[in-house]
């Protein structure tokens, strides 16, 4: 029976108005799906949906057209809205439906309004497939959702085939959730992933990557990957990191490093993940196979460019991160000033402690990043105005001589303007 966890806080208790509100109309209504699921496990809920019999239009009509949004009219969806104590709440109102072909493998073509058992029977997993009345504290489970969920068990409702034909991005989402809640997946919807598996490919590349980073935001990111390439799908969503882990000893060695990133950052995880692609690499080839590499994650997943940079901006400069101990200041600070540098030292502090079980490595790095903005990016002495009053003309030398007066001034050969004036004179001379 639901723990009625945060029973308290101001999202359930408006979940819960919604749902009287609708019952008190003679509506049938229901929280369903994944809260349901995450209550029953002892986790809080993050949002709440409801199934009812009411249609759309009478959704709208109970609540009124400034507290609703006709999200999905078509597939008997209303987001209720409310603004509590300053903070805007939605809640996701959805008729009972029953669904008709999937012909673009993602949504049906048409939906009927039915009864709370074929809604149920249409979902995805068992788990899911839960109604629970808020008002009486009572589960409805048409579907044996508690048993699997206590059985520890990821089970496809129905026809295993048909359930993932219908949406192939269920492909991933199995995993996902038998990842996150460490669940078994039983052996008919194990057969069908793996016969399925290079069907993902139909799913859109936006979709593909809300779905991986949502599998790699969270802690056991980890065996979701190990399952990804036990089921097949590795290969099919990462062609590159697919054909790498294949190997158990990169495999296992990636897993490690993935477990060892201890807070969410996806860019640090497809970093990890390029590493098992680039490493075996000679030095020379790797600067190009990077550069391929976030070429095609981009294309293929639609990365944003600033995600795009940042991978290539942890695995371009890797090498120097894990000898940041040793380099020269003026090596060392041009990466400290970068905006990615925290995604850099989240990756190279995984690659450090799963590799050799500390990153002290990284101290010299945290330990300069505490330093003020004057002292950690201190105001070129160099510059293109002190070269012009040294008489030279503008030419291609002042890049030059801008830059290496930045080197000379970060490694402590110059200090003032006037030692920067001196040393600009005999560059020149």
């Amino acid at each position: 029976m639901p723990t009625r966890l945060d029973s308290n806080l101001p999202h359930r208790r408006f979940a819960e108005d919604i749902v009287r509100q609708l019952v008190e109309q003679h509506h049938i209504a229901y929280f369903a799906g994944g809260c349901v699921r995450d209550d029953l496990l002892g986790i809080p809920p993050v949002d709440f949906d409801i199934a009812t019999s009411a249609t759309p239009q009478q959704v709208q009509a109970i609540f009124g057209t400034h507290r609703t949004l006709l999200v999905g009219a078509a597939f008997g969806v209303v987001c209720v809205h409310q603004r509590i104590e300053g903070v805007l709440y939605q809640v996701e109102v959805a008729t009972f439906r029953s669904d008709g072909v999937y012909s673009d493998g993602r949504r049906p073509d048409c939906v009927d309004f039915t009864t709370p058992e074929l809604d149920a029977a249409r979902r995805d997993f068992t788990i899911n497939g839960l109604f629970y009345d808020p008002l009486t504290n009572r589960v409805i489970d048409f579907v044996d959702g508690q048993k699997d969920l206590e059985c520890r068990l990821l089970r496809a409702i129905g026809n295993p085939y048909a359930r993932f034909s219908e949406d192939k991005l269920r492909l991933l989402r199995a995993v996902r959730i038998a990842a996150r809640f460490g669940l078994t997946i039983d052996i008919a919807t194990r057969a069908a992933i793996i016969e399925m598996a290079a069907d993902i490919t139909a799913v859109s590349s936006e979709r593909i990557a809300a779905e991986m980073q949502k599998m790699l935001d969270h802690p056991q990111r980890a065996t979701a990957i190990r399952l990804l390439e036990e089921f097949r799908l590795l290969h099919a969503v990462f062609p590159e990191f697919g054909q790498s882990l294949a190997n158990p000893e990169t495999l296992q060695r990636t897993l490690n490093r993935l477990d060892a990133i201890v807070q969410p950052d996806f860019v640090a995880c497809l970093s990890v993940l390029g590493m098992s692609h680039i490493e075996s690499l000679a030095s020379s080839e790797q600067a190009v196979a990077i550069k391929r590499l976030v070429r095609n994650l981009k294309s293929r997943w639609r990365l944003s460019n600033d995600n795009a940079v940042a991978i290539e901006f942890t695995l371009m400069n890797a090498s120097a991160f894990f000898a940041a101990e040793h380099l020269p200041w003026s090596v060392l600070q041009p990466l400290l000033v970068s905006p990615y540098v925290d995604h850099a030292l989240h990756f190279a502090s995984a690659i450090l402690r799963a590799d050799f079980g500390t990153d002290r490595a990284l101290d010299r790095c945290r330990e300069s990043l505490k330093l003020s903005s004057a002292e950690l990016n201190p105001v070129p002495l160099v510059d293109g105005q002190l070269l012009m009053s040294l008489g030279l003309p503008t030419s291609q030398l002042y890049a030059r001589l801008i830059k290496l007066g930045r080197i000379a001034q970060l490694d402590g050969q110059i200090r003032t303007r006037d030692e920067a004036a001196e040393w600009a004179r005999r560059q020149i001379s």
